[in-house]
């Protein structure tokens, strides 16, 4: 973003809403549940644990002690940045660090890439591992 500017809101909101200022943003136990039309391919990588009882993986749960709603589940914002930047169907990867299993769409032809990472049994947590492969990821997918 421009120097004197801030962002108050998540990185998937600035995806959302302004998609030109960033190539790529890191999710971690988190759902997609505002309204998005980024109108470009972005890179997502998206993290989520399998027993996560505050944003379920399967979805469900409530969004807040004032609102009732369930969360969609993960495989939801996994669908949309695929299709949004229209990418390929996932394919199976391999392990990362911190036991994590996860697949790829492998870059489209605007350099876009959605990756995502399951937790079997991680909880409302940061993964292990997680910063350190977030930061190959966006390594790898500059601006273009």
């Amino acid at each position: 973003m421009p120097s004197g500017c801030t962002w108050r809101g998540s990185p998937t909101a600035l995806a959302c809403e302004r998609p030109n200022k960033i190539a790529g943003i890191g999710v971690v136990e988190g759902a997609l549940v505002t309204p998005c039309e980024p109108g470009r391919p972005v890179s997502a990588m998206i993290f989520h644990g399998t027993a996560d009882r505050s944003v379920p993986f399967n979805g469900g749960g409530r969004r807040d002690f004032n609102d009732s709603r369930g969360f969609p589940p993960v495989s939801y914002a996994v669908d949309f940045w695929r299709k949004a930047g229209r990418l390929p169907a996932m394919r199976q990867g391999v392990r990362a660090q911190g036991g994590a299993e996860c697949s790829s769409t492998g870059k489209g032809s605007r350099g876009a890439e959605v990756t995502f990472c399951k937790i079997v049994g991680g909880t409302h947590r940061w993964p292990a591992g997680a910063s350190r492969t977030l930061w190959k990821f966006f390594d790898a997918h500059p601006q273009g």
